[in-house]
């Protein structure tokens, strides 16, 4: 902290102590005596504008408008002595009207609250907010002993000051215009005279008139004004000592005041003439005191007037023509008294001077520092910020906060001791009650030493205390009381060890405004719990314990809207620590509080507390100890009945069980009856059920409602309820003929998620011969901020709605199934409206259902969509392939499928279908064909068809990369497949909007008597590839095509827009034709070559200049004629415009044209496979390539952006001089993924370690390496002989064995790349391989997946990387878990831990040499290996 930001007079807390009752919509901050003589006057809205207009410093105090009359409160910052350090008066944070925050008996315990201390004060040195000001006004210097806060014109305004006047002009109390300290702060006026008693005025009536009296003026009151003021003793007051015979003390009509009033009785001449001298002696000393620059002057004035009023006292009573039995003098104290009243009994200073009188409070005198603190506060309810605005006044001395003997609040002048306690202690009371005030030293609870003997103990306002050691020395205590105290985290396991170890309590009771935190159990001793303790108790105002909640009717629990940390705050016992272990209770309070989310209230939502888990121990507590009753305060019920179906009965029920606890004063017997019969209590006959589905209401009463023969069920709440479904058991055992679903969105949503929302309904339509009629309702709306549920209906609710009604109508035979949209056609007269607001592209799936069941035999008429007809319906339909479908798969074949009668023309196909095809479904699931070698007994041609797409992978292939049909971004909508055949024959369009068009064509085939291949096509051998007429490809982004016609690429885009095409993949189709259109968006283009004869070169690689991917495969080719090889031509003059390019993957490419790739300089990966014409290929032209040397790949030099390279240079034997590392050096070296596969001949096997260890060497970015090593030589296995035979060297060794002389792959080499992340390594020839230094692989820190085969680790290496790899994450996990029973995985962890448990982890997987997926952890493969040695 920065010195200037340091506090300069730090407090530990501030108090409310008194207000300011402000009638004239100001608030002012004076010197008590100067009384604003030399003020600011100021408006609360503009104190800074104003501030910076004058030199404040030449003032000494101020007044500041506010606009508005009422109470402003006043607070007090105390150090831990309770030394009063600063003053904060509110300038406009009062209440309107004049009341007061404090009631009066709340008044007498001072409580401080943290957030006070925040707000007054500490935000303004420690906090950086803009919008908190402090501005330095001026250093106040306190003549006087004290410093008022009061309203306009400060204490001494009107009466009082005229009164003043009347004796003395106010010059002698000012010094250049300012009032000094001998201002007077109290009056007493003196009359002598007769008393006015209210009388009729008459002539006949009056005085004055009588003949008897001589002298009128004789009746004339004469007065006398004495001044109090701070600077005299009680002995400097003449008229104290002349009428002291005759003063009486009166109690006033305030609190702890009393008035010095005059005796009813005669004065005595002799007595008033024997102290007269002395009482002129004593004014004299008087003024000298108040008035030492003018006493002279003042003195003679001051003298006249006291002598006289005494000489016409004196005259009045020795008189002989004046007979008066009574006592003409009195005594009042004239105008506003409250600053009197404050400081002084009688003429008496008070020594404890009280805080009710007024907002006055005495201090030594001297300067302070005086400040405007201003912070805003935002009102919630109108959103608005205002801004609070507070005089301080700062570093006050001589100012204690104490209490008298009578318990009241007062300010002392220095620290002593609490008058009231120490006549408690000395009494040894039994009943005690403490705040911060009363212990004097507030950083420690020593006092409880002192008060051992106390048995009932009431604790206000102690916060922050973290050591309540002392409170175990209470052994007689049997009752404790918190009120407004706050028990942080840090102090909870420490007060209740000692709250505990208490021999005697018997009663613990707390109040609505305290904070008692809980300590986990973790951190408590286990055996520890209170030995007699009989009761827990939280007391609430009565605001809180309302039963009605203004916004939400008819919900349950204490508290209400804001009032949300009421859980957080007060406890309820169950959360107590080892409260199973109770043995002593008698009675079990818990309190239920209002929440918005649960119209039971907080105990009740289950979701977000975990009140439920601690039933059983309740439970438990009730078996073990003495309790007759359990009562769940702020839950109401008048009548047994209301409480049916509710979770208040669940829970009552398991509280109480095999107790005799009552539960709110109800009996088990009688909570058991409504339990077992919830329907009972109602007479209603029911034969229609409505199960409403919302998790809005998930924690809401099972029974929503019960009349005109429906029975309305919250469904949720119901499945929810896994132990109690006696609801729903009742109600289905009713002969119900209808059985509504609603909303439908949620109910089939619910089913996706959890899955146990149909079974219950499935097993009631299979039982129930009565039900004739289901609804599935549903309404469009979407479901907002409740996790897995939100959203609204789509395609996946609809396959679950689909395979719900297809399994209903199989259970049900007599069942009639009916799709109500509440916003589709609310009547079958309504013309349907294509263009209504519902979305109907989200239930086209149930249209489609309807239409598949209707054209079925065995569901027809079954299942209906209301007040929709067959062609109203397929209208529908149509419209959505018309207008929405953007994508269709089309199917060309002659195995059946297009000639198939279950088969549709158009499919609707589920997209499970491709990751789990047995069954494959059609018809929307209602039919299921098997998909396998063996055909389908009842679809054998559509069997055929499927088995053969998914063998060799039509479906899938370069869906990873690349656009797919089964890569759409909503997961559960369709797959469109629709036969070639419907859409060559249909004579309009039916798909006018496709953006992707999937072609797979797919002939059979047959062996000739050489088993050659033989596809039987079913086109003509010049028919060429054409669109259907009956689709449009307006807005087509991408074009697969599989097998089929030969395309001409160019003449077939010509007929079509391609201004959006993005995707062009053609397998195994191309014609000789290979000049490349122009096509400026396309993005990826994939050709598969399987062309058979000479060909044209691919040309004009320009005409793609935003091509990013590009890959041309199976680039060489064998003729039909004499089995001789060609490899696929190009022209790569320009492919340099490709600048675009990313990726470029080239399969079996002819080494010639690697050289032009050089241009390419933007490409970030790229994956080559070369092919070379050799001698016995037989190539028409007669050529022969020369071997590839490492520097065939010199224009790897020119890619500076390469990140990810894979080269296979598995090439016929003897035709590759490629040795490795010379290749790799024109590779960039931050390369981050490579995957290289080289061969060498037997004799220099060697360079394949000289390879990797370039490698590891050069390539230190490496995340991933796949590396394939293998000799490229010529190996006999034979497996009847169990031999592998090298007949280059003759040596022989066992088949699928490790041969003699085996690669050596040290791991040591590849530990050194300490980016790695995956490495794999296989080995493709029958000498095998072995690995060397296995455990120096868990030095690499990073890697997470290797792809080695992991028999070649020993156990006990395995054991060793285990270990290193994992060692320090396990350990840490098995320590938190001895701290903490609960956590019970890295998944239980908190927060915190769990990233230093991620940290931690180094996990290594294995997985299969020829894949890239690794699973299997070391510890998974140990387990294995024992489990195989056990069984051996």
């Amino acid at each position: 902290m920065n010195k200037k930001n340091k506090d300069p007079y730090p407090i530990t807390d501030v108090y409310h102590v008194t207000d300011t009752l402000v009638d004239g919509a100001c608030v002012v901050v004076t010197d008590l005596c100067e009384n604003l003589s030399n003020s600011i006057d100021t408006y609360e809205g503009s104190i800074f504008d104003d501030l910076k207009k004058i030199d404040s410093k030449k003032f000494n105090s101020i007044s500041v408008s506010n606009g508005a009359d009422g109470c402003y409160p006043v607070w007090v910052g105390v150090d831990k002595f309770n030394k009063v350090k600063k003053i904060f008066a509110s300038v406009n944070g009062g209440l309107f009207g004049g009341f007061s925050i404090f009631d009066k008996e709340k008044r007498r315990k001072l409580v401080s609250w943290s957030f006070n201390k925040q707000d007054l004060n500490d935000q303004f040195f420690y906090s950086k907010d803009k919008k908190t000001i402090r501005k330095k006004i001026f250093d106040m210097e306190v003549n006087s002993g004290a410093i008022s806060i009061a309203d306009y014109g400060g204490n001494f305004r009107y009466e009082h000051d005229e009164h003043v006047l009347k004796s003395l002009d106010t010059k002698y109390f000012k010094e250049n215009g300012v009032y000094k300290n001998n201002y007077p702060i109290g009056l007493y006026m003196y009359h002598y005279g007769p008393k006015n008693t209210p009388s009729p005025s008459s002539f006949k009536s009056s005085k004055i008139h009588n003949k008897k009296i001589v002298n009128i003026n004789e009746f004339k009151k004469t007065e006398y004004i004495e001044f109090l003021s701070r600077l005299l003793d009680e002995d400097c007051y003449p008229t104290k000592y002349i009428f002291e015979k005759y003063f009486i003390e009166e109690d006033s009509y305030r609190d702890e005041i009393k008035d010095l009033k005059i005796k009813d009785e005669k004065i005595s001449v002799k007595y008033l003439t024997d102290r007269f001298p002395k009482a002129l002696e004593i004014l004299k000393k008087q003024n000298k005191i108040l008035f030492k620059k003018n006493f002279n002057e003042v003195h003679e004035i001051r003298k006249k007037q006291f002598e006289n009023f005494i000489n016409s006292i004196i005259r009045d009573l020795t008189s002989p023509n004046f007979n008066q039995s009574d006592n003409l003098l009195t005594l009042e104290k004239p105008g506003l008294h409250e600053i009197q009243d404050t400081f002084y009994e009688g003429y008496k200073l008070k020594s404890e001077p009280l805080l009710s009188g007024s907002a006055t409070i005495p201090v030594k005198n001297g300067k302070y520092p005086c400040y405007v603190h201003s912070y805003t506060h935002k009102d919630y309810d109108d959103d608005y910020e205002y801004a609070n605005t507070y005089i301080v006044v700062e570093g006050i001395e001589g100012c204690y906060l104490n209490r008298n003997k009578k318990g009241k609040i007062f300010f002392d002048n220095s620290f002593k001791k609490n008058f009231s306690l120490e006549d408690q202690i000395n009494k040894k009371s039994k009943i005690i009650s403490l705040d911060k005030i009363d212990l004097r030293k507030t950083d420690n609870l020593n006092i409880f030493k002192r008060i051992s003997f106390v048995e009932d103990l009431e604790l206000h306002g102690l916060q922050n205390y973290e050591n309540w050691n002392d409170l175990s020395k209470l052994k007689k205590l049997k009752k404790l009381k918190l009120i407004s105290c706050d028990l942080s985290f840090k102090s909870r396991v420490n007060f209740f060890k000692n709250l505990y170890s208490l021999p005697n309590l018997e009663s613990f009771v707390i109040d609505d405004s305290s904070n008692i935190a809980v300590p986990g159990l973790s951190k408590f001793p286990k055996n520890l719990y209170p030995k007699k303790l009989k009761s827990y108790e939280i007391i609430f105002r009565k605001d809180w314990m309302k039963s009605e909640h203004e916004n939400y009717k008819d919900y349950q629990g204490y508290g209400g809207e804001g009032l949300w940390f009421l859980t957080n705050h007060l406890p309820n016992i169950y959360q107590f620590p080892n409260f199973e272990k109770f043995k002593s209770l008698e009675k079990i309070n818990l309190y239920n509080y209002f929440t918005e989310d649960q119209r039971e209230g907080m105990l009740f939502n289950f979701q977000d507390n975990f009140f439920k888990d601690y039933i059983p121990k309740i439970n438990k507590v009730c078996k073990n100890s003495k309790v007759k009753e359990i009562f769940i305060h702020g839950y109401n019920f008048k009548n047994l009945n209301e409480l049916a179906n509710t979770r208040f009965l669940d829970t009552a029920i398991k509280l109480a069980s095999n107790t005799k606890a009552k539960i709110n004063g109800v009996n088990q017997t009688s909570l058991n009856k409504i339990l077992k019969k919830p329907l009972s209590a109602s007479k209603e006959k029911i034969n229609k059920i409505i199960l409403l589905n919302q998790i809005e209401e998930f924690y809401e009463n099972k029974l929503i409602s019960n009349k005109d023969k429906t029975l309305t069920l919250n469904y949720f709440s119901i499945i929810n309820d896994k132990e109690n479904r006696t609801l729903i058991d009742d109600a289905f055992k009713k002969p119900i003929e209808e059985l509504i679903i609603k909303p439908a969105y949620q109910f089939f949503r619910s089913e996706l998620v959890y899955f146990d929302t149909f079974d219950p309904v499935l097993k009631f339509i299979e039982k129930n011969n009565h039900l004739k009629k289901l609804i599935l309702e549903e309404d469009g709306l979407s479901v907002i901020d409740h996790g897995d549920m939100d959203g609204r209906f789509g395609h996946d609710e609809s396959q679950q709605l689909n395979r719900f009604v297809l399994d209903v109508l199989k259970k049900n035979k007599n069942l009639k199934i009916f799709f109500r949209h509440t916003k589709l056609k609310n009547d079958p007269s309504e013309k349907l409206d294509l263009n209504k607001t519902i979305d109907l592209e989200r239930y086209i799936q149930i249209f489609e259902m309807f239409r598949v069941l209707d054209d079925s035999n065995d569901m027809k008429k079954r299942f209906f969509i209301e007040n929709l007809d067959r062609k109203e319906v397929d209208k529908i339909v149509e419209n959505y392939f018309l207008e929405k479908v953007n994508s269709i798969v089309v199917i060309d074949d002659n195995f059946g499928w297009n000639d198939s009668k279950v088969v549709r023309d158009v499919e609707l196909i589920d997209k499970y279908n491709f990751e789990d095809p047995n069954p494959f479904t059609i018809n929307l699931g209602k039919i299921g064909i098997t998909v396998s070698y063996i055909p389908d007994k009842n679809y054998p041609k559509e069997c055929e068809f499927l088995n053969e797409m998914y063998e060799d992978g039509s479906f899938f292939d370069f869906s990873s990369r690349y656009n797919h049909f089964s890569k759409h971004p909503e997961y559960y909508e369709p797959v469109i497949f629709v036969k070639k055949k419907y859409l060559d024959n249909s004579k309009k369009i039916i798909f006018k909007n496709i953006r992707h068009y999937y072609y797979f064509c797919k002939p059979t085939y047959h062996f000739d008597d050489y088993d050659n291949l033989i596809y039987n096509k079913f086109w003509k051998p010049e028919e060429k590839f054409q669109f259907p007429k009956s689709v449009k490809f307006d807005q087509l982004e991408t074009l697969n095509i599989r097998g089929g016609r030969e395309v001409n690429i160019k003449s077939i885009l010509k007929n079509i827009s391609t201004s959006n095409l993005k995707q062009i993949i053609l397998l195994d189709c191309l014609g000789k034709k290979r000049e490349i259109s122009f096509l400026p968006n396309l993005e990826s283009l994939v050709i598969r070559d399987s062309y058979v004869e000479k060909s044209k070169s691919f040309t004009n690689f320009s005409n793609l200049p935003n091509l990013k991917n590009l890959e041309l495969l199976s680039l060489y080719n064998t003729s039909n004629n004499n089995g001789r090889w060609m490899t696929t031509e190009f022209d790569f003059t320009d492919i340099y415009k490709l600048s675009k390019l990313n990726y470029l993957n080239l399969g079996g490419i002819n080494p010639i044209y690697l050289p032009p790739l050089k241009t390419l300089k933007n490409l970030e990966e790229i994956d080559i496979s070369l092919k070379l014409i050799t001698a016995d290929m037989y190539s028409d032209d007669g050529n022969v390539d020369e071997n590839i040397t490492d520097e065939s790949f010199e224009f790897l030099k020119a890619l500076q952006k390469l990140k990810k390279l894979k080269i296979n240079l598995r090439l016929p034997q003897y035709h590759s001089s490629v040795k490795g590392p010379k290749l790799l050096s024109f590779v960039k070296k931050s390369l981050e993924d490579l995957d290289l596969n080289i061969s060498y001949l037997d004799e220099n096997i060697t360079e394949g370690n000289n390879t990797i260890n370039y490698i590891c060497k050069n390539f230190k970015k490496l995340k991933k390496l796949a590396l394939a090593v293998s000799r490229n030589e010529k190996f006999e296995s034979r497996e009847k002989t169990n031999i592998t035979y090298f007949r280059k060297t003759g040596e022989k060794w066992g088949y699928n064995k490790v041969g003699p002389r085996p690669f050596k792959l040290d791991l040591k080499q590849i530990s050194k790349l300490n980016n790695l992340e995956h490495f794999k390594f296989y080995n493709n020839d029958d000498m095998g391989y072995e690995v060397l230094n296995t455990i120096s692989i868990s030095k690499t820190k990073k890697l997470k997946k290797i792809n080695i085969d992991n028999e070649k680790f020993s156990t006990k290496d395995l054991e060793t990387i285990k270990k290193n790899t994992t060692g320090k994450r396990d350990k840490f996990l098995n320590e938190k878990k001895k701290k903490d029973k609960s956590i019970t995985s890295e998944y239980s962890l908190s927060e915190k831990d769990k990233k230093i448990y991620d940290k931690l982890d180094r996990e290594l997987n294995f997985g299969n040499q020829y894949s890239d997926y690794a699973h299997e952890d070391i510890g998974t493969i140990l387990s294995e290996r024992k489990k195989k040695k056990n069984n051996l």
